[in-house]
């Protein structure tokens, strides 16, 4: 099951007493640890993609349309033939990631361990998370008329949710002129890994430069197939239990990613999608004497791109867990 970001940032908001369920959990027992650990591994895009820093508000980034085309010439001396060679650029806006989270006194006095150290890294920890997320599945053409989180709905989201920042991979898969992969609910195998490669053409060639993001269900599912391999089966480091990546014909990187929708799977080439950073994750701390807390307040200011739509193949219909599973 996904991590729910808001669950998780809720019971930080909640500490304003020091009573068990509201805080009052951090004081004996040290379960910081099991949070960060919980979403430690969850944020692989900022390892995979390109991240370009933005100067200004907003960032033109150029890209090559066409670079023209090349003919036979059978004539001696004769005149070439001209073609075009013509680029473009992929605009950026810088737009803004916030949460706040609001501690007493009494539970940084009181705590067993450091709770403003919990308290920040547990909100750098959600950021990446929520970061991840629109990456892999925003859009910001979703219904999104809740008023509040509580109201929300997996179809209508809440008015400010954070995957409607910008179109997320799986968003863009979806959307562009690629024929994607259709399962009709078979066991995902290295044989739809392959199609996909088809699917994308001269962007599928070079197999090193591939990553594919898979739903948990299926990743679980591709370790039974031959052509995965994993460098580390046992130990702290063990890929195959930690399901964070394994290798296709060993050179495709491959990722259980969490919030890819059951049923699906992504492939694009690791360069094409571009994070654009405006500002790096900031945390905040204001002092509130009429309530004796500590306020924090993370912000980072992002855009996320991909330079080519058609660089992105979608698998939809592989087998999904059953309420047996």
């Amino acid at each position: 099951m996904a991590p729910n970001i808001n669950n998780i940032l809720a019971r930080i908001i909640k500490q304003q007493t020091t009573a068990s369920g509201y805080g009052g959990d951090f004081l004996p027992l040290p379960i910081a640890t099991r949070y960060i650990d919980y979403v430690r591994d969850a944020n692989y895009c900022r390892s995979l993609f390109r991240v370009q820093p933005m100067t200004s508000k907003t960032l033109d980034f150029p890209k090559i349309l066409t670079a023209g085309n090349v003919y036979y010439e059978n004539t001696e001396t004769a005149t070439a033939i001209r073609s075009t060679f013509s680029t473009g650029s992929i605009r950026f806006e810088a737009k803004k990631l916030m949460a706040k989270a609001e501690v007493s006194s009494e539970c940084i006095e009181d705590a067993a361990f450091d709770m403003e150290m919990i308290v920040r890294e547990q909100c750098g920890r959600n950021m990446g998370q929520a970061e991840e997320e629109a990456m892999m599945v925003g859009d910001v053409s979703h219904l999104a008329t809740a008023t509040s989180p509580s109201n929300a709905t997996t179809t209508n989201w809440y008015q400010k949710d954070h995957k409607l920042i910008f179109n997320g991979l799986f968003t863009v898969a979806a959307g562009n002129q690629v024929q994607p992969v259709y399962a009709n609910g078979a066991v995902c195998s290295s044989t739809h890994l392959r199609e996909l490669m088809y699917q994308l053409g001269k962007y599928g060639r070079v197999m090193s430069e591939l990553v594919v993001f898979l739903n948990p269900w299926s990743a679980n599912q591709m370790l039974d197939d031959s052509k995965v391999v994993t460098m580390d089966k046992a130990g702290t480091k063990a890929t195959i239990f930690t399901g964070a990546f394994f290798l296709l014909y060993g050179k495709i990187n491959t990722f259980n990613e969490v919030f890819a929708p059951n049923g699906q799977g992504c492939m694009t080439p690791r360069l094409n999608p571009i994070i654009a950073d405006r500002r790096a994750i900031k945390i905040e701390r204001e002092r509130v004497a009429q309530q004796d807390m500590n306020r924090y307040v993370i912000s980072e200011r992002i855009d996320f791109k991909v330079e080519y739509d058609d660089a992105v193949a979608l698998i939809e219909g592989l087998e999904e867990p059953s309420d047996e599973s």
